[in-house]
């Protein structure tokens, strides 16, 4: 039984426009009749269902041509590689959903959170100063931990430190910069022992803290005055949070700077915090 292009193209769902995209790659296709017709027989039908399962899961016209071309041993080492590929597409797919959806899930806790401050649990997180506020540091290992915490973990945080005996005297700016992850990542990030207790790493401990949302243009991310203001304002406005609900700073403060790349920048800002007592 003869088909024409058409016939093909319905009977594999396809378009003819696909069909001629087959042919234009070279996979060996009937010559065309007297009237320029390709009449293709039940062989070529198998042949091109075949390519179109092997492009519908990843593979290359490259890739799809060796197989046509290749022994069983060549096509099994083709899938052998494709496989190996997919595995790691689906693991940077996995990462991906997990860092979409801890940022979907923050972004909306932000926006019901709004101007105003909740009480929470700051997360333990492991984390690596890349900046001090006024100069980039540059020792290897720093920078290779910090690939390592950027490139191999489920979900990294670009975040801010303060240091709240600065707050409490009026200094907000510069603040340190860094990359942080969840204390349980550590070892996805870093195999070995050496790494994993490098003086570079350091704890931002679990505890009890008041979460609020620093809002600021990108461009404000460097020592300007409006920088300075908008910090001073909203630390300000976190520590009349406390006094009206008895508590007090208990530890530095820790913002992950989140939607960065739109008009507006927020940095969603844990205070550790304590109740007030006559010693506080």
């Amino acid at each position: 039984m003869e088909y024409k292009t058409n016939d093909l193209a319905r009977l594999l769902g396809v378009t003819t426009n696909t069909i001629r995209r087959y042919e234009k790659n070279n996979y060996t296709m009937p010559k065309r009749d007297s009237s320029n017709y390709r009449h293709y027989r039940e062989n070529d039908i198998f042949k091109i269902a075949i390519i179109r399962l092997c492009r519908k899961y990843g593979f290359s016209h490259e890739e799809i041509e060796k197989t046509l071309d290749g022994s069983f041993e060549d096509v099994l080492e083709i899938y052998k590689n494709r496989l190996e590929e997919t595995e790691k597409e689906i693991e940077r797919l996995t990462l991906a959903k997990e860092w979409l959806s801890e940022n979907i899930n923050s972004m909306e806790e932000n926006a019901e959170t709004g101007e105003s401050f909740r009480l929470g649990r700051a997360k333990e997180m492991k984390y690596v100063i890349f900046s001090n506020g006024e100069v980039f540091l540059k020792e290897e290992e720093r920078l290779r931990i910090i690939n390592r915490f950027m490139y191999d973990t489920p979900t990294v945080y670009m975040v801010q430190l303060w240091n709240i005996n600065d707050i409490l005297k009026g200094r907000f700016y510069p603040p340190p910069n860094g990359w942080a992850i969840k204390s349980e990542d550590i070892k996805t990030a870093l195999n070995n022992e050496t790494d994993i207790d490098s003086k570079y790493i350091k704890t931002y401990s679990t505890g009890d803290c008041i979460f609020g949302i620093m809002k600021k243009h990108p461009k404000n991310f460097d020592p300007s005055d409006r920088h300075t203001k908008i910090s001073a304002e909203f630390f300000k406005s976190a520590l009349e949070y406390m006094a009206e609900n008895n508590l007090v700073p208990n530890g530095n403060p820790i913002g992950i700077v989140e939607n960065s790349l739109s008009k507006d920048a927020y940095i969603n800002v844990c205070i550790p915090v304590k109740p007030k007592t006559d010693r506080s």
